[in-house]
């Protein structure tokens, strides 16, 4: 690749709240943001082309995120019915996904707030400014806000994406608002297109290691190592770098891969005897893949009662009077008494009937 202006930079950043197979499609409640980049260098009518480029990506991904790959039954014409794009996908109302979209430069404006409607989110990805700035923190305190505020379309409960695309290095900053999202449960994607600056640097991996994920010698830009501050941990796993804009489709599988919530897999173990003091048995679960970016967490230790039969000693014969015509008996001596339907005991052991004989 060859090398950018050093302060000259490109990136795609995911940011993601609430797996390692391709998915073609995110179910649950989900809200996603994107943060697309208006800023001149993209805009501007030289390169109309990574505007355009960088615009089908946000539908591809919309498309592939909702399971609406290849289906135009849900690309209904101009000027249709709100909310007519509903149930396309995974577009399900207010349990399945919901799409904001943010057009910044200088500032950010809304093309669209968390909708369900499919079309009109594709409309409004297209919607075209032309600004001098990139104010990158500043989208990302926005989309948050957006992601946290119910008038703008949010719910309790739902996991939490941001996009954000970027073909310059912040001029506001963005370990605050990062560091911030991070904190309120967003998980961070990193995605460099083209990152500015000379490569061979150390890529600061959190983990300490040389490596990228495919085991090949990593070498970072300062742009690389601008994004890696902001994704979660471990930093490695949530970067990703393309070439060019070009770049973004091939690769749009693995950025809804890493998007999508993932619930927890395993398995239980067999349950344990049963402890006859309590009358219960547990079995643990054993965690192959926890849970990520909101998917249903793993269950804990599962308990249920069990059959306890009793368990019994017998006692002292009791005495034989001389006077009188008497039963003997034993006691019963209970060591654990029965529990949840377990066998049962006799209180009392009856044996033979004496009779007093006088002598003489």
């Amino acid at each position: 690749m060859p090398p950018a202006h050093p302060w000259h930079l490109t990136f795609l950043l995911l940011l993601v709240q609430q797996q390692t197979h391709i998915i073609s499609a995110c179910s649950g409640a989900i809200d996603l943001v994107f943060c697309v980049d208006g800023s001149g260098s993209v805009t501007g009518n030289e390169r109309s082309g990574n505007w355009k480029t960088q615009t089908d990506f946000v539908k591809l991904f919309v498309d592939t995120y909702s399971g609406n790959s290849g289906d135009t039954t849900c690309d209904l014409p101009a000027g249709h019915a709100p909310g007519a794009g509903d149930e396309c996908g995974t577009f399900k109302g207010e349990l399945g996904l919901k799409v904001g979209i943010l057009i910044y430069g200088d500032d950010q404006g809304t093309a669209i707030s968390l909708s369900t409607d499919y079309q009109a989110i594709k409309t409004a990805s297209t919607n075209r400014i032309e600004t001098g700035a990139t104010a990158t923190g500043a989208c990302l305190t926005a989309a948050q806000t957006m992601l946290e505020d119910t008038s703008q379309g949010a719910r309790s409960g739902a996991a939490k994406i941001i996009v954000l695309i970027s073909d310059g290095v912040a001029t506001d900053g963005t370990t605050t608002p990062s560091t911030a999202a991070k904190a309120a449960g967003t998980k961070i994607i990193g995605i460099g297109v083209n990152t500015g600056g000379t490569h061979g640097g150390e890529c600061l991996f959190s983990d300490g290691s040389k490596t990228w994920p495919d085991g090949s010698d990593a070498d970072c830009s300062s742009g690389d190592r601008d994004i890696l501050k902001c994704v979660s941990e471990p930093n490695k796993e949530y970067f990703t770098r393309v070439a060019d804009f070009s770049g973004l489709a091939a690769k749009v599988n693995d950025f809804t891969q890493l998007a999508c919530p993932m619930d927890c897999t395993g398995s239980f173990s067999d349950w344990s005897l049963c402890d006859v003091t309590t009358g219960t048995q547990s079995r643990q679960f054993n965690i192959v893949n926890p849970a990520r970016d909101g998917g249903e967490a793993c269950p804990g230790e599962q308990t249920q009662p069990c059959p306890v039969d009793c368990s019994s000693t017998l006692g002292e014969w009791s005495p034989i009077s001389c006077i009188e015509t008497l039963t003997q008996y034993q006691e019963v001596i209970v060591s654990i008494p029965p529990k949840n339907n377990g066998k049962s005991f006799v209180y009392f052991f009856f044996s033979n009937m004496f009779q007093l004989i006088e002598s003489f």
